[in-house]
């Protein structure tokens, strides 16, 4: 972004994601369950949950999205629990049950960008406030740091971090 003149609409678009949105670049984490229906593993949702966590105390960080986010709020709307809260459900029966209560009166592709069909893989998404290359690479750097620590205690569980995009490059036509 910083290669374009101050006042392009590139460099406009980028302002107003990072200062009304979570920000304008995106990473994803990408995790791979090691099997079939493993993302149903409560214990797999609060690895990647405490992934969020570590990353968004970074000040690159402007907010992250997953699978874990939308399982722990259906399941404090579905339980009382005060609004925020990162519990999961105690069992991978009860995981299951979330999306498809939610897709009955949704659509059942809402959460492709989420998760394969097969539960087996799932996209954690980080919006970062700074375009710059250095900026993303620091937040991938940490990503390595913080999937290696949950994901010890699940052997078949696996991550990797995947640059992303840019929401101004959709912008700029």
């Amino acid at each position: 972004v910083s290669q374009f003149p101050p006042g392009h609409r590139v460099r406009a678009a980028n302002n107003v994601a990072d200062l009304y949105f979570a920000g304008g670049t995106t990473t994803d984490i990408l995790i791979d369950s090691g099997s079939e229906g493993g993302l149903k593993n409560p214990a797999l949702l609060k690895a990647m949950a405490s992934v969020q966590d570590g990353l968004e105390e970074m000040e690159l960080v402007g907010d992250s999205f997953s699978l874990a986010d939308l399982v722990a709020r259906m399941h404090a709307v579905m339980n009382g629990l005060p609004n925020g809260s990162r519990e999961m459900p105690a069992n991978s029966e009860l995981v299951a049950q979330y999306p498809l209560l939610y897709s009955m009166p949704g659509s059942p592709g809402d959460f492709d960008d989420l998760l394969d069909y097969d539960y087996r893989y799932a996209r954690l998404r980080t919006f970062l406030r700074d375009p710059a290359t250095t900026a993303v690479r620091q937040v991938l750097h940490r990503s390595n740091e913080l999937v290696s620590l949950p994901l010890a205690d699940l052997p078949t569980a696996s991550a990797f971090a995947a640059c992303g995009a840019q929401f101004t490059t959709t912008l700029a036509k």
